[in-house]
């Protein structure tokens, strides 16, 4: 429940703020991402 809390309040944060947020693994693969204006992104987002 902590964890979907912490979850839901990022999701918010970033709806607010126009930063992009990027998880990657070692490789350099997007495993998840934060945006709160999607049409920032520089691609789709069925390309991540």
């Amino acid at each position: 429940m902590e964890q979907q809390n912490t979850l839901m309040t990022l999701d918010e944060l970033f709806k607010v703020l126009p930063d992009l947020l990027f998880l990657l693994d070692k490789h350099g693969n997007v495993l998840d991402f934060r945006a709160g204006d999607k049409s920032n992104l520089f691609t789709a987002l069925n390309t991540f």
